[in-house]
């Protein structure tokens, strides 16, 4: 995991933020970023294609192994997945212990259930990616644990 060390911060309407170190669970087995360059295509006045960089999106994924009835598994889904469904609500996410919070969305086709641990017919696989709200305006390197 490069040293990565998730938290999420959660703010309800009008409420006071709670945080979810996630970097405690166990059952994290996958923290990886990707960072892909957000791009606009433009043709010009000659039909040649142009393209402008514009900024860095980062995405964030996760996979969880829990074990059946684990009390990770509630807290995660009660505390972090379900207020994510709802706007009222601001997701942040820190892979530097809490250092620099950036807001996250969920990705559409996240979470996951991808299936039971190691093909056994015991606990649940998530898996989601969390995208931040505001791309970057540069790289950061990935392989040290940089996330400012």
């Amino acid at each position: 995991m490069h040293g990565w060390s998730p938290r999420f911060r959660v703010t309800p309407p009008g409420g006071n933020p709670y945080e979810l170190d996630v970097s405690a669970y166990e059952t994290l087995s996958v923290c990886q970023p990707r960072q892909a360059p957000t791009a606009i295509g433009q043709e010009t006045i000659n039909l040649e294609q142009r393209t402008t960089r514009r900024a860095v999106q980062v995405v964030v994924d996760m996979v969880f192994e829990f074990a059946s009835g684990s009390a990770s598994e509630a807290e995660l889904i009660n505390l972090v997945l379900n207020p994510s469904l709802d706007e009222t609500f601001v997701v942040e996410l820190s892979l530097d212990a809490g250092a620099t919070y950036r807001e996250v969305i969920m990705a559409p086709e996240a979470p996951k259930i991808v299936g039971n641990i190691a093909g056994k017919n015991v606990g649940s696989t998530y898996a989601m990616s969390w995208a931040c709200v505001v791309p970057l305006d540069h790289y950061f390197a990935a392989g040290a644990g940089g996330w400012a």
